[in-house]
Formats: structure tokens, sequence, C-alpha cells
């Protein structure tokens, strides 16, 4: 099988841009499941715009707070607990980025305590990704 030619930047912040409207929209209309879907696709387009940037570079930060922040909302906590530490692993994650990135894995590892608190069969590796 070939693999696609990876996309530019520029059409990774089109397709970025596109589902954010589209997670947004899903959420405004109380389709949850459809928002954490499309938050899961902002979270992986999101990653490939900072594979392509170097951390120090502002659109770099900005695309791996990104990955963590969608990641969250898609509720996928395994995720932003795993792409926030390896991004804190950078050594050219600097201040306010760090701090951002440690605050969001804070809150996802809570979360993640909180559903292992109530259910036994929660399971915080569990991944879940709708291909449209």
């Amino acid at each position: 099988m070939t693999m696609p030619p990876p996309r530019t930047l520029d059409e990774l912040y089109s397709l970025v841009s596109l589902s954010i409207h589209r997670a947004e929209s899903a959420e405004a209309q109380g389709d949850v499941s459809l928002a954490a879907a499309t938050s899961l696709d902002v979270s992986c387009l999101e990653e490939e715009i900072a594979e392509l940037l170097p951390a120090d570079d502002a659109e770099g930060a900005i695309a791996r707070r990104g990955v963590v922040t969608a990641a969250l909302s898609a509720r996928q906590y395994a995720r932003a607990v795993e792409m926030a530490a390896k991004y804190l692993s950078d050594h050219r994650v600097g201040g306010p980025l760090r701090a951002k990135l440690e605050e969001l894995r804070v809150t996802a590892q809570r979360e993640i305590d909180a559903l292992s608190a109530v259910s036994d069969a929660f399971d915080p590796s569990a991944r879940f990704r709708i291909a449209a």
C-alpha cells in the first residue's frame, strides 16, 4: 500500500480550522460524540503540525498546546497525558508553554484518576478514532 504524500503546513492549517469549526458546531448542537470525535481529529492534525515545527517556534508551541488541549476536549485523557509528557521532555519547550503543558497534563491525570475511582472497568489506555 502506498502512503499518501505528507501534507503541507497550509493544508494542515486548513484542516485544523475546519475540524475546530466542526467540533464547536457539534458541541453547540449538543452532539457530544461528534464533538469528541472531531476534537480528536484536531489533536491528531495539531500533532502533524507539531512534528513539522520546532517547539521553540511560536506556531510549534501553539500546535503542541493544541494537541493536548484537543485531546482533553475529546476526553482522550491518556493521549493528553502521553503527549504532554512527550513535549515536556523536549528541552526546547520553554517557560509559558512548559507551564501550560504541565497544567494540562495534571488536569488529564486527575480525570483518569477520577474515572478510575468510580469504575473498575475504566481503561485509560483505550483509544477510539472514527475515520470520516
